[in-house]
Parts: structure tokens; C-alpha cells; sequence
């Protein structure tokens, strides 16, 4: 996607330069000679050419905000896969401390059995030894203590006393075996616990790697991005600097057009009557596209959507249209080189060749072209060169 659209924004470079290569020439010819006056349709040739460099402009602009957007997307991504790795080596270090433990109470467990089997062997050797002994004694056998009593009551108490004894060898080895086979029991049950764990861990380590594997493709797409995004920004910025030479060759003209009938007289008529907070004052400001500082060559007033929109004083509408800039903007040629431009407007209200009194609605507060919100962008040009308009709204 990255070569298609660096591939697109060099096609239209490429217009607009062959476009602004001529330019020069196109002004030199309708500025003619000094004694040569300007005209309307000079002025609306330059205007045409003008208004195309715009249409290009916008849409290169759109193309960098689009490589912005999926910078910035790409960037979240990254993030998140970062996360998500954070994440599963948080999970794999507690599957290890899960692991260990099963390791040690495996290790116990092997450790309680041998000492289970070392009882029964022991109590067995002493089982033995006590047999040998009764024997030896006489009293191993049943026999063996009929022979011996002295008595029937004495009979009975020692087949009592032979029977408790083989009762309780009885028992103590099968409790022992019981203790015994418990243990391999809770080991074997351990074991499995380990080997799926063990399992576990490896499936987490597999995410890992394929998320790894991910966050470097990111990685290497956002370098991509930033690229194409330095490349189109320089060219963007260069053209942005014709354009402004362009306009001001406009603006030129338009004050040579405005020379040839004297000024309307009278003072300017603040454009959003009810509405005084400048947002953006004229002169240097923070460029939404470039993200640096540039030259505001008018001020911004803070307006709701749809508020009314003045002419400042009477003229003839000279411009009435669309801007990349200004987006739907009128410019009002008041006489004696002086205009009046009004950008951002939602819609415009009069038509280029109108003439309009000074309070005259001639359009609605809008964000239009390159606007973060609802304002309008007022300028005042004397001769061509854009002035401070607070300096001529003393009480504002």
C-alpha cells in the first residue's frame, strides 16, 4: 500500500510542477509591461491556474494525512502486540515459578516415599527379628504355647496376646503400604500437573515468537511509513511554497484591479457581529499540516457554526469559491487596492461579480478547508499585502 500511494503523490507532483514551471512565464505575459493595466480576465486566468494548484494541493495534503493515519494506527498496533508480549512473558515467568514448585513438591514426594519404603523395610526387618525370637522362645506357634501353658487360663491369655501381635503387624504394614501408595498417588498426580505446564509454557513461548515476529513487521512498516511520509512532507511544503509565491502574484493583481476605482471610504465593519475572540491571531502559528510554524496572514475568530458572516465594507465580489486553504471563501475588492478575504464558511451567501453594501450577509460561519473547528478566517490586503486587521478595529 506504501508504494502505491508514494507512487500516486509523485504523479501528482508531477503535475502540479510542470504547472507551476509555467507559471512564471503566464504571469510575465499578463503583467506585461509597467505601463500595461491589469485586467479582469488576466486576473481570472491566473485565478484558474491558481485554483487548480489548490484542487492538486488538497489532494496530496489528503494523501499525507492518510500516511499520518496509518502511521499513527500502525504505531497503536505496535503497542498493543508490545503489550500483549509483556503480557505472555509476565504469564511464562509464573508458569516457571508454577513449574518449580511442582518440581520440589515432585522432589518431596520422591523424598516421603523413599522414607515410607525405609519404615516398611524397617518395620519388617523388626517383624522378622520378633518372629525368629518367638520361635526361639517357644511361643511362635500355636503348638508351641499349648506346650507351654501351665494352665487353660494361661493358654488363653498367651493365644490373646499372639493373636493382638499378629493384628497389629497386620495393620502397621498395610498402613504403611496405604502411606506408601498415597504418595506415589499425589507424585504421579504432580507429574502430569508438570507435564502440562510444561506445555503450557511452550504454547506461551510459540505466541511470543509469533507476536515478535509480528512487532518487527510493524516496526518495519512504520519505517516505511515515515519515510514516504518525510518524502511527500519536503515535496508537500515546496509546493506549498509556489503556491504561496502564486497567490501573492493573485493578490497582486487583484490589488492593481482594485487600484483602478478609488476606495469605498469609510471604516471596516467587524465581519461576526455578537462574536470577538480571536482563536489565532495574525502572523506566526503552528501549521495543522506541515506540524510546524508558518506565516497567519489573518486572524481567526471564534464563531459557532452557522453565525452570520458581514461584509466589512461595500465593493464588488471579486472572488466567491473554493479554497484548499480557505475552504468556501469570499474575497470583497473595496477600491484604492484594498480587499477583504472571509474563509472556513459553511456556505456563501453572494456570487463573484456581486456588489455588496458594508453589513451585508454575504455567509455563514463554517470549518471548511484546512480548519480544526467552527471560525471565520478574516484578512485585509492593501496593495496586495496582507495587513494586521486588528489594527483596523481599534475598540475590539
Amino acid at each position: 500500500m506504501t508504494g502505491r500511494t508514494a507512487k500516486k503523490i509523485a504523479g501528482i507532483l508531477a503535475i502540479i510542477l510542470a504547472a507551476l514551471m509555467l507559471l512564471p512565464f503566464l504571469i510575465t505575459i499578463l503583467s506585461g509591461s509597467a505601463s500595461a493595466a491589469v485586467t479582469k480576465a488576466d486576473l481570472n486566468k491566473l485565478k484558474a491556474q491558481a485554483a487548480e494548484l489548490s484542487k492538486e494541493s488538497k489532494k496530496l495534503a489528503n494523501e499525507l494525512q492518510n500516511l499520518r493515519a496509518n502511521k499513527a494506527s500502525a504505531i497503536r498496533q505496535k503497542n498493543i502486540i508490545d503489550n500483549q508480549i509483556t503480557v505472555l512473558e509476565e504469564e511464562i515467568t509464573t508458569s516457571n515459578q508454577i513449574l518449580q514448585s511442582l518440581s520440589e513438591q515432585i522432589a518431596q514426594k520422591e523424598t516421603e516415599i523413599a522414607e515410607a519404603e525405609a519404615r516398611e523395610a524397617d518395620e519388617f526387618e523388626l517383624f522378622k527379628k520378633r518372629v525368629r525370637a518367638m520361635e526361639e522362645s517357644g511361643t511362635a506357634s500355636y503348638w508351641g504355647v499349648l506346650l507351654k501353658a501351665e494352665s487353660f487360663s494361661d493358654l488363653l491369655c498367651s493365644l490373646d496376646v499372639i493373636n493382638e501381635i499378629i493384628k497389629f503387624d497386620r495393620e502397621l504394614m498395610a498402613r504403611l503400604k496405604a502411606e506408601r501408595e498415597a504418595i506415589e498417588v499425589a507424585k504421579a498426580e504432580l507429574e502430569e500437573s508438570k507435564l502440562d505446564q510444561e506445555a503450557t509454557k511452550a504454547e506461551l513461548e510459540r505466541q511470543i515468537q509469533e507476536l515478535q515476529s509480528r512487532y518487527e513487521e510493524q516496526n518495519l512498516y512504520i519505517k516505511e511509513l515515515e519515510a514516504a511520509e518525510e518524502e511527500g512532507t519536503e515535496e508537500y511544503e515546496a509546493m506549498l511554497k509556489e503556491m504561496e509565491r502564486v497567490n501573492k502574484e493573485v493578490n497582486k493583481m487583484a490589488a492593481e484591479l482594485a487600484k483602478q476605482s478609488k476606495y469605498v471610504g469609510g471604516e471596516y465593519l467587524w465581519p461576526t457581529p455578537g462574536y470577538y475572540t480571536i482563536t489565532s491571531p495574525y502572523g506566526r502559528r503552528y501549521h495543522p499540516i506541515l506540524k510546524k510554524y508558518s506565516t497567519h496572514t489573518g486572524v481567526d475568530i471564534g464563531a459557532p457554526s452557522g453565525a452570520k458572516v458581514l461584509a466589512a465594507n461595500a465593493g464588488t465580489v471579486i472572488i466567491a469559491g473554493w479554497n484548499t486553504a480557505y475552504g468556501n471563501y469570499i474575497v470583497i475588492n473595496h477600491g484604492g487596492g484594498q480587499t477583504t478575504l472571509y474563509g472556513h464558511m459553511s456556505k456563501l451567501l453572494v456570487k463573484k461579480g456581486d456588489t455588496v453594501k458594508r453589513g451585508d450577509n454575504i455567509g455563514l460561519v463554517g470549518s471548511t478547508g484546512w480548519s480544526t473547528g467552527p471560525h471565520l478566517h478574516f484578512e485585509i490586503s492593501i496593495n496586495g499585502e496582507t495587513k494586521n486587521p486588528m489594527n483596523y478595529f481599534k475598540d475590539k
